[in-house]
């Protein structure tokens, strides 16, 4: 049964788990998304290695993830509280790594992914997202056009672009735009580049966002309780991991992902090739 009040919340808090995060300082674009799921810290880095063309689905056993219990038969799990501080503007997001894979070198033409067995944890792929992200610095940053074969939430086939503009940044996360009607990412059939690349490496990652938690001031902490963060409810075997949310940008992209976070536009600042640092908080989950 999912936690339906405030008393019902305070009520779980004590009995939950408390788990707390903390993440090196990298670097990154002036605006964008960086993935973290790499960087040392708490927890600790994970890891490519072994991951093939297909990919594989991570769980709260992956290396990277945070450790979870498993819930009490009946009971669900939520996140009742996040509390976060970073040394820049910007926020600090949590979610579920469904599934990645690993491209490494690869030319232009399509790439065919036999997705692997088993089905992924949102199983009609419902607000599932597909993020490209750099893994091993890219040695071509001509601007391409990255383009998948999908099958979306009501299981019909799709196609979807990414546009890769100048920097292969390690951890850097460039969204695929959905076509209209598609409004999730059930599984993943192809991949292509319009450039090839000689050396390094990018993930296609599915991911379902939880919660994010705008830090509007450097060095800020701020907190938000379960009610706020709409009690997001997270799936058994979760690989809960995090990212940054950054930018100075005044395009119409950036503006619409600053208002998503609650950021404002004022708030944002340039900082090109600084580091995201010190990232560091607490998640509290809850049973119930």
């Amino acid at each position: 049964m999912a936690i339906a009040s405030l008393d019902e919340l305070a009520a779980a808090l004590p009995r939950g788990q408390s788990l707390p995060f903390r993440k090196a300082a990298v670097g990154h674009l002036a605006y964008g998304m960086t993935d973290l799921f790499l960087v040392a810290g708490v927890p600790g880095a994970g890891s490519m290695a072994g991951v093939t063309l297909d990919g594989e689905f991570p769980s709260s056993a992956t290396a990277g993830a945070l450790p979870l219990r498993d819930p009490v038969a009946g009971d669900d799990v939520q996140i009742g509280r996040l509390t976060a501080t970073c040394s820049e503007a910007g926020a600090v997001v949590i979610y579920d790594r469904i599934w990645h894979n690993r491209i490494a070198a690869f030319d232009t033409a399509e790439k065919v992914i036999a997705w692997p067995a088993g089905t992924q944890r949102y199983s009609d792929g419902e607000g599932v997202e597909l993020y490209a992200v750099i893994t091993e610095e890219l040695a071509d940053t001509s601007p391409a056009t990255w383009t998948v074969d999908f099958t979306d939430q009501d299981g019909a086939t799709a196609t979807a672009t990414a546009a890769f503009d100048t920097s292969g940044t390690v951890g850097r996360m460039i969204p695929f735009e959905l076509p209209p009607g598609s409004s999730g990412v059930r599984s993943v059939q192809s991949f292509q580049s319009s450039v090839a690349q000689a050396s390094g490496a990018l993930a296609l990652v599915l991911v379902r966002q939880l919660a994010d938690l705008p830090v509007a001031i450097a060095g800020q902490r701020v907190a938000q309780d379960g009610i706020a963060l709409g009690l997001p409810l997270v799936m058994p075997g979760a690989c809960l991991c995090f990212a940054a949310a950054h930018g100075a940008d005044t395009s119409s992209g950036m503006l619409m992902l600053a208002k998503a976070l609650g950021i404002q536009p004022d708030d944002l600042v340039d900082n090109a090739g600084a580091a995201i640092g010190l990232i560091a908080g607490r998640v509290n989950l809850i049973q119930g």
